[in-house]
């Protein structure tokens, strides 16, 4: 299992409940199972942490994993981060956190 924290913070308030489908929020190789939103937690009112797991499949045919997460708030600004190969499978690497700032 792995679990992606991510960290948005924007000038004004951010909408609560549920991550705003503005949001596309992907980890793993190209056609992989989305992961599962796990959870949010309100830092401020303009700040939020936000927590994607995904599950590692069975005997996968890659040795690295990556994501690209792309979020977008009320004014249509968008923010994107990414990498490939950030994960090893295998190597005890379970979590990765980030921060992204809205402008």
């Amino acid at each position: 299992m792995l679990t992606l924290q991510f960290t948005v913070t924007d000038e004004t308030a951010l909408a609560t409940g549920l991550p705003p489908a503005s949001f596309a929020v992907t980890v793993g190789p190209a056609g992989s199972v989305a992961p599962s939103y796990a959870s949010f937690t309100d830092l401020t009112g303009t700040s939020r942490q936000y927590r994607y797991t995904w599950s590692v499949p069975v005997a996968p045919a890659y040795s690295t994993v990556g994501y690209s997460i792309v979020v977008a708030d009320a004014a249509g600004n968008v923010q994107n981060a990414g990498a490939s190969d950030v994960v090893t499978i295998g190597n005890g690497v379970s979590f990765v956190s980030l921060i992204i700032t809205m402008l």
